[in-house]
């Protein structure tokens, strides 16, 4: 892996973002963007073919420590003999996923859609789906219309929301809070939402007064944005300590991007 680094530190400037950009089937890494002086920062960035690139990194590892691996490294889904890992071969070690209440938290908070993605894949494999997108948008019906939430014409097609082909409305994400409210995982879930003003998703938002930004930590909510569309749903809690949940969904927008967010901005406060 490589990285272009323009990033650039400058205390002139109050902007503390980076953003990373990579053609498909490369990790030439480019990165740009800006941090403020003495600050440190821990940044996600999707690389590909991750099992090859890790494989890659522990050969060089055990080697430098002078343990010798003989062949290629290689991902075992792309090898032809399907019993290779019993062939003679023993186990070096194995690492078990951490749960999903503790792997949901990143992946809202930070809108980390690659790997929303692959827990998207993972739940079509857990329910003998296949891990396909097709598999997955089974999943997600199945689990809707055991808890009497399917809603008609409501479609998923992906666990990034990225797709156009992603059709629900306002009243089914606030009937899908309320159900996720009385699941067993709702707590987790609810608190892995990204807060107004904080570090992730919203850590722009809610900062067009003094009065939005004193009341931005009462909004946890997530968001998205494509051209054209632009949403936000979540909770917050009333003056009189009342959960509330809402959706806000702008579609054919002829707004720009910051007057769009600005107006939901108003909405949710």
């Amino acid at each position: 892996m490589q990285v272009q680094n323009r990033v650039k530190i400058d205390d002139r400037s109050r902007w503390n973002w980076r953003a990373f950009r990579r053609q498909p089937t490369s990790n030439l890494i480019d990165a740009e963007g800006w941090l403020p002086p003495k600050t440190s920062a821990t940044d996600y960035v999707a690389i590909h073919q991750p099992v090859k690139f890790f494989m890659q990194a522990l050969k060089t590892a055990l080697g430098e420590e002078g343990v010798a691996v003989s062949g290629p490294a290689v991902d075992l889904a792309d090898l032809a003999a399907p019993d290779v890992a019993t062939s003679g071969s023993l186990p070096l070690f194995a690492r078990q996923s951490p749960p999903l209440t503790q792997l949901i938290g990143p992946v809202l908070r930070y809108d980390q859609n690659l790997r929303a993605e692959l827990l998207f894949l993972a739940l079509a494999k857990q329910r003998s789906r296949g891990a396909t997108f097709g598999g997955g948008s089974l999943a997600v019906g199945e689990f809707l219309w055991e808890r009497g939430a399917a809603a008609p014409g409501s479609v998923v097609v992906d666990g990034s929301g990225l797709s156009r082909s992603n059709q629900t409305s306002a009243k089914e994400l606030v009937a899908l809070m309320k159900m996720m409210a009385r699941e067993p995982a709702g707590d987790a879930f609810f608190a892995a939402f990204p807060q107004g003003g904080q570090p992730g998703l919203l850590a722009g938002r809610f900062q067009e007064s003094d009065a939005a930004r004193a009341a931005a930590p009462r909004v946890f909510a997530m968001a998205g944005f494509l051209p054209g569309a632009h949403t936000m749903a979540g909770w917050t809690t009333s003056a009189g300590g009342r959960k509330v949940y809402f959706a806000f969904l702008l579609n054919e927008s002829r707004l720009g991007k910051s007057a769009a967010r600005e107006n939901l901005d108003r909405l949710v406060l």
